[in-house]
């Protein structure tokens, strides 16, 4: 599990017992080294957002990428992004069509949208401790914060480091005109080129987060498999042959520093693919103390310890939308005899014997299990099923009896 850096006091030095005709003198003392130490710790708060990875999961229905330049609407006319169209006839400029030929000879180009929704990544570790993240990003700087304030804000730099989508539905690629439909899966991971590096302002408005916005471009690669075969094309953004753009992406989202919920949370070390080459890439860094996508409330400075409420977010440009959440977990309660209980993902609960509760900790829950029959009950048992055996055998000897011979 990350390491939680939140600590709200500034340790002030081991503390000396007065003698009695100097209390007042050493209380006095006393309260101005505190004030000197926390003056001289400032840099030390816990208010300071320490360099960490942040994991995300996609819900299905929450995001997608545009190849399409079709306007469509009442007129004027607009992209799907909601930019508007340009030309006559009237064309999204933004989107560029895989071209024709792309998925084989005769193949027409593709002009359409591809929903997306998370795929869990492969994991090299023991046990996905990751699960069920599909979206890392790396914040690399001390975000030094004030206390808590409507000014208290710094800027630091991101970068994503790992991405693992798959297409909601497969695509449909047709040939020679819109002949030979075929059907196409298609698996969104990071480029194998350089990612950029964006920025993410973050701001300390409520006692124990706050909220921020984020810029960062994203440079993915794109394999595209035929269902019936299993045929391969690929697409890389960052290869210089393909005359497509790093995707612009900008989010705003609410952040806490530390949390309850069961989320998922990561060591540095762990290990991940990152571009769907089946290679391991090693995170640099671990989770620290901040979550995004999970709410204060209410969100001030006064309240100590506030509500917390999960937020998803949308990073959204011009040519995809990527709608995100805190990678949640939860309770799995296995019913049977043992009444066992353990963090995971809802995918991993054996949902045939075994009840599984987002976002609850096995703290919040009592588990309902299957006791053994104890000795009476087992005892009533084996009566039962001897005066069922009498039983039979009684009547079937009478019926014997009554049947003439």
């Amino acid at each position: 599990m990350g390491m939680h850096l939140h600590n709200d006091r500034v340790w002030q030095g081991p503390r000396a017992t007065p003698a009695p005709h100097s209390r007042g003198l050493a209380v006095r003392f006393a309260a101005l080294t505190a004030a000197i130490a926390l003056n001289a710790g400032a840099s030390l708060r816990a208010d300071d957002v320490q360099p960490g990875v942040d994991m995300w999961s996609t819900p299905r229905g929450s995001s997608s990428h545009e190849f399409d330049t079709k306007c469509e609407g009442d007129p004027p006319p607009v992209c799907w992004s909601g930019t508007p169209c340009e030309g006559d006839p009237p064309v999204c400029p933004s989107g560029t069509p895989l071209p024709a030929g792309f998925f084989g000879d005769g193949s027409d180009p593709f002009d359409d949208r591809i929903d997306l929704q998370g795929k869990e990544f492969q994991y090299f570790g023991t046990g996905n401790s990751l699960a069920p993240a599909d979206t890392i990003m790396w914040r690399k700087d001390v975000a030094t914060l004030p206390q808590c304030s409507a000014t208290a804000q710094d800027e630091v730099r991101i970068e994503i480091i790992a991405l693992s989508l798959t297409s909601s539905t497969p695509i449909t690629v047709t040939y020679n005109g819109g002949a030979n439909p075929e059907l196409w899966d298609v698996d969104v991971c990071l480029s194998d080129w350089a990612q950029d590096e964006g920025s993410m302002t973050i701001k300390h408005e409520c006692s124990d987060g706050g909220t921020f916005s984020s810029s960062l471009l994203v440079t993915p690669k794109f394999t595209f498999t035929r269902q019936s075969d299993g045929a391969e094309k690929i697409l890389d953004i960052g290869d210089p042959q393909w005359e497509y753009s790093s995707l612009d992406l900008s989010a705003e989202g609410s952040w806490v520093h530390s949390t309850r919920f069961p989320i998922a949370q990561a060591n540095a070390g762990d290990t991940v693919d990152a571009n769907c080459d089946g290679t391991p890439e090693a995170l640099p860094v671990g989770t620290s103390n901040f979550y995004p996508g999970i709410s204060p409330s209410p969100c001030d400075c006064f309240t100590p310890s506030p509500q917390q409420q999960v937020a998803p977010t949308t990073e959204a440009g011009a040519l995809a939308a990527h709608g995100i959440g805190p990678p949640q977990r939860g309770a799995c309660c296995d019913e049977d005899t043992f009444e066992s209980c353990t963090i995971t993902t809802e995918k991993e609960c054996d949902r045939k014997k075994c009840v599984w509760y987002k976002l609850l900790t096995c703290e919040d829950i009592k588990c309902n299990h299957n006791p053994i029959p104890t000795v009476s009950q087992w005892g009533l048992v084996v009566l039962t099923l001897l005066l069922l055996t009498g039983a039979k055998v009684y009547f079937g000897r009478r019926l014997q009896a009554a049947i003439p011979r």
